[in-house]
């Protein structure tokens, strides 16, 4: 059997039967008759179409002979589109500026030169990642003493390259010691100290800026020798969180409506290839084809509606204790742990509901503070 890749549908206005027998005797295999109001709709082998005896309108063409006549309709624009990518291609690939980041002009010629020697230079295609890392890695081991952190950044079609000087440290410069202080009131929870002599023990309360951990490390009361304290101190500090919360919100509603999208992407821009089905929504995107760099994306369209809702006493309360832990892990970071959390006054408003909630944290309270050797003590060891 001929593939359906291979059948057009064929007009004919005379009369049926006839043009069923004709067909037959001239060997044009047949795969569909209809009856439409225009006349019978014939389904022939495309090969077959030039065999017919009868005025005939091809009126539908299926699978490949469908997409040759297509492309040979709009041909020019198949065209215009296959050179706009190929012109797009090369310009999104291309290099056209290089930014070397540094306040030193010495650093700024050395990594110049540096990226040339490794094919980094103006109106040149852009390397891969992994190139990319490769380049960088071979500079640093090249300059060792002269580059401590290395950074190429693919920014569209300029690369920019951040860098640190490798500071070697004078031989010449003072010596010096370092404590840990405590940087908040707070009860002692956990001390591990690495280096240093400890003045603190489990439970001790300390006040801000008392020395904690000392790099002067002494032996019945005098002083043996100087190092810089290295410790893992967390203490029990405290807070009190006011929290103000409206008792009318926004919610954010799905409706279960999805649309399939596509789009374009070529350096740092992206164009959506058919129209936007909603007014609002939230997109999953996912890379199916990545040709030189110009990606086209599948994109999922969920649309979604903006409800305004109002809070019941209970659920509240219960936002307003998620909001307030939110404000203490940004004022005392990830290394903070919540050990106690009591609500000590709740106002409730027709609008708003505001509470005071107080929390004990354990928390890192060490900071290491740097000290110079008294002059007397370097002059008494015979090192200054």
């Amino acid at each position: 059997m001929k593939k359906m890749n291979d059948l057009v549908d064929v007009l004919i206005l005379d009369d049926s039967d006839y043009v069923f027998k004709i067909l037959l005797k001239r060997n044009i295999e047949i795969y569909d008759i209809k009856n439409s109001a225009f006349g019978t709709i014939y389904t022939l082998s495309f090969s077959s179409v030039n065999q017919i005896p009868f005025e005939y309108k091809v009126i539908n063409k299926r699978g490949l002979s469908k997409l040759v006549c297509l492309l040979k309709k709009h041909l020019y624009f198949f065209i215009g589109i296959a050179l706009s990518i190929i012109v797009i291609t090369v310009l999104s690939n291309l290099v056209i500026k290089i930014n070397i980041l540094h306040n030193d002009s010495d650093i700024r010629e050395l990594l110049s030169d540096e990226l040339k020697k490794n094919g980094i230079h103006t109106f040149m295609l852009r390397k891969s990642y992994s190139e990319i890392q490769e380049i960088k890695n071979n500079i640093k081991k090249s300059n060792k003493d002269k580059i401590e952190w290395l950074e190429i950044i693919d920014d569209g079609m300029n690369y920019t390259v951040r860098v640190e000087r490798r500071e070697i440290p004078s031989l010449d410069k003072e010596k010096k010691y370092c404590d840990i202080v405590s940087i908040k009131d707070a009860s002692i929870s956990n001390v591990l100290v690495h280096k240093g002599q400890s003045n603190v023990d489990v439970n001790d309360y300390v006040k801000k800026g008392s020395v904690l951990i000392s790099g002067e490390i002494k032996y019945n009361e005098e002083t043996k020798a100087y190092t810089c304290a290295q410790a893992d101190i967390y203490g029990i500090t405290w807070y009190k969180v006011n929290i103000k919360m409206p008792y009318d919100y926004i919610d954010k509603v799905y409706t279960g409506v999805k649309k399939t999208n596509y789009s374009l992407e070529y350096g740092t821009t992206e164009k959506i290839i058919f129209k936007n089905h909603f007014l609002k929504f939230d997109t999953k995107k996912r890379e199916i084809l990545n040709f030189w760099n110009i990606k086209i994306n599948k994109r999922i369209e969920s649309e979604y509606k903006l409800v305004n809702k109002r809070y019941n006493d209970s659920d509240i309360e219960k936002e307003a204790l998620i909001e307030a832990r939110k404000k203490i892990r940004e004022l005392t970071g990830v290394n903070a742990s919540i050990q106690d959390e009591k609500v000590l006054q709740t106002d409730k408003y027709d609008s708003i509901i505001v509470m005071d909630i107080f929390y004990s944290i354990k928390e890192p309270i060490g900071k290491q503070v740097e000290r110079e050797i008294p002059l007397e003590r370097t002059q008494n060891d015979g090192t200054s």
